[in-house]
């Protein structure tokens, strides 16, 4: 994409170079050239026949080396002519040359050319340009020019109150050993360092700046497919906390981001940045932000966006961070992004680094109805989210260690709804904290391991699902009318403190060391265990006639199954099935090695505690223990075991009330 970009960027500069040059060539004016020992300094009119006259319209100076300087006193007053210049420098043998300065001081409006007759370059290097009439009415502008190698000093162009705003259009192969002060970059390229303050007080057209920045950086409103690139190049996140490639090393400020404007740091951010609206536009940031490396160890930054917004289709809304070209060490963030406005429709926000511990990402409470992305590892924090709305996505880094925190995750129609869910195959090491109602989708790609957590304070009306095992715990304090689903092992707890009228599904087996607690009923929910069931079973209250309790493969040693697991007033009224659902001969081996129990609330008579539903269980025991099925109420509904033709004899049920392992 950058090359790309370069590719449109280059195009676009010499469109400009051809309308001026073009220009140039249909009225021009003799050339006035001078000299001291050193190389000659010559200057022209670009737009009238009439040669300028040296102390009339211009003046020459030269060092006491012979080096050439040169000062405008005439550009347009307003009262006539407009006097449009071209400056050059050159050798002996016609090659640029060197300039001292490059002034206009009277008060006018000045229009300068820094290029050859040809439209060669104009200058090796410059000690500065110093375009600063005395009037503030008047503007100066750089019309185009070309300087193969330094200005030493400062590059300075007043803005005025005509239309044409302090516009530059200017390539500088060096460095800028001093402060950029353009009102209105408009093809203005700097292939080195900039060692000052970059100012443009009205609108920025094209601004590129290769090398670093050591000043800081103060734009005003970026026009309608405007382009910014500070740094150049791929960018190589080494490890140890150091980089290669450039870096902007102060504070950026930049206004509003106009339709299909660029902004692009293509290198390594080390201090605060702060746009005030991004419309349609798009921010990438390339390497660390906020890690100075051996410069100096971490210092956190803040970039800020007071406006996302998205009024149109096309383009979207982009900000990009820790972009890195190719392979190698992740960059890293250090700090916070702050969206002021959330992530609105049509909106993509990516950190696509490492968010490290102690960095955030702040939404202000605001929802997130585009995409928000993190496609590294990350154990820093996701603060104040708002909704998750239908159109929303949320997507967690590679191995998330740390907190993300949303209100609520919202169901849309049959095709839209809010999702969060981890990048590629990645895990949950840490915790999703949903403070309201989850009614979208919430999917763990890889595992949910044993430090991770999804919290929801609220009703649970959409889908969880692990896609391989889950060691951690999924804890829903409200209702559950959406499905849990556990791939492959369960071996952590899926808790839930209000009923459930979903699904809690594993693949898999559920570990001994695994729960799965019911706070209220089971309503018309189903448990599905497709693997061992070897863990604990706590339904609080009681189960429905509409229930199901489904453990395909059977029951481990270690397997409860606790219903009115509270001793209150409730009963088993739903179905609980052990074994296959193939019930003819010949019937595959079942483990029937725990225990089930309908608890009484302990009063006299037996008042609760009834089994009115069925349980049923199908296969061939492997001993003939006796099968633990307590039922301290009445047995109102059946208890079946389909055994047929099983050897040894078939196992019979241990009414007794055991106490459970």
């Amino acid at each position: 994409m950058i090359g790309e970009n370069n590719v449109v960027w280059n195009l676009h500069i010499l469109g400009i170079v051809a309308v001026c040059t073009s220009a140039a060539l249909a009225q021009s004016s003799p050339e006035v050239c001078d000299s001291d020992g050193g190389p000659e300094i010559c200057a022209r009119f670009d737009n009238v026949v009439t040669a300028p006259v040296e102390d009339t319209h211009f003046t020459f100076t030269f060092d006491g080396s012979g080096i050439p300087s040169v000062e405008f006193l005439l550009g347009d007053d307003g009262q006539g002519t407009t006097y449009q210049w071209r400056v050059w420098s050159k050798d002996g043998a016609g090659d640029p040359a060197e300039i001292g300065d490059i002034a206009g001081v009277g008060a006018e409006d000045y229009t300068v050319r820094i290029l050859q007759p040809d439209d060669d370059p104009g200058a090796t290097d410059v000690g500065s340009i110093n375009l600063d009439p005395s009037a503030g009415a008047n503007f100066t502008r750089v019309w185009d020019g070309h300087i193969t190698g330094d200005i030493a000093g400062d590059l300075f162009l007043q803005a005025g109150n005509g239309t044409q705003n302090g516009r530059c259009s200017l390539l500088v192969d060096g460095d800028v050993v001093g402060a950029v002060s353009v009102p209105a970059p408009d093809g203005l390229e700097i292939l080195g360092d900039v060692s000052g303050a970059v100012t443009a007080s009205v609108t920025v057209f094209d601004l590129v700046i290769k090398g670093s920045i050591f000043g800081d950086v103060d734009l005003e409103d970026v026009a309608p497919s405007g382009f910014i690139q500070f740094g150049v190049g791929a960018v190589s996140c080494v490890g140890g906390g150091g980089w290669t490639g450039t870096s902007v090393f102060n504070p950026v400020t930049i206004g509003a981001v106009g339709e299909n404007a660029q902004i692009w740091i293509v290198g390594h951010l080390q201090n605060d940045l702060t746009i005030s609206g991004l419309h349609e536009g798009q921010l990438r940031v390339g390497g660390h932000i906020g890690n100075n490396g051996e410069a100096g160890g971490v210092i956190p930054v803040t970039i800020s966006i007071a406006d996302m917004s998205n009024g149109v289709p096309f383009p979207p809304t982009l900000v990009l961070l820790n972009y890195q070209s190719g392979v190698g060490t992740p960059c890293e963030f250090h700090g916070e992004l702050d969206l002021l406005t959330g992530v609105p429709s049509l909106c993509e926000a990516v950190v696509a680094g490492e968010l490290v511990s102690g960095s955030t990402i702040d939404l202000n409470a605001y929802d997130v109805d585009g995409a928000l992305q993190h496609w590294g590892d990350g154990s820093g924090s996701i603060v104040n989210g708002g909704t998750v709305t239908q159109d929303g996505l949320v997507v967690l880094g590679d191995d998330w260690t740390g907190t993300a925190t949303f209100t609520d995750v919202e169901l849309g129609n049959s095709i839209d709804q809010g999702v969060i869910r981890t990048e590629n195959k990645g895990d949950l090491d840490g915790t999703l904290h949903i403070t309201g109602a989850m009614l979208g989708d919430i999917s763990v790609v890889n595992n949910l391991n044993s430090t991770g957590t999804i919290d929801i304070d609220g009703e649970c009306a959409g889908d969880i699902a692990v896609t391989y095992n889950s060691d951690g715990v999924i804890d829903i304090s409200g209702t559950l009318a959406g499905d849990v689903r556990v791939g492959q092992f369960l071996t952590g707890e899926v808790a839930v403190t209000g009923g459930v009228s979903g699904d809690i599904d594993v693949d898999g087996d559920v570990a001994s060391s695994a729960e799965i607690n019911l706070g209220s009923y089971l309503r018309n929910g189903r448990i599905l265990v497709d693997g061992l069931m070897d863990g604990f079973v706590a339904v609080k209250k009681g189960t429905t006639s509409l229930s199901q309790i489904n453990l395909f493969g059977g029951v481990g040693p270690n397997g409860q199954v606790v219903i009115n697991a509270g001793g209150g007033n409730d009963n088993a009224d739903g179905d609980i099935w052990v074994g296959s659902t193939v019930t003819l001969p010949p019937l595959s081996p079942i483990d029937f090695d725990g225990c089930f129990q309908i608890n009484d609330n302990a009063g006299a008579p037996r008042d609760y505690g009834h089994l009115n539903g069925d349980i049923t269980v199908v296969g061939c025991h492997a001993d003939g223990d006796k099968l633990p099925i307590c039922v301290e109420g009445s047995t109102n509904g059946s208890i079946s075991l389909i055994q047929s033709l099983c050897s040894p004899a078939n196992a019979t049920v241990d009414a007794s009330c055991p106490a459970c392992p």
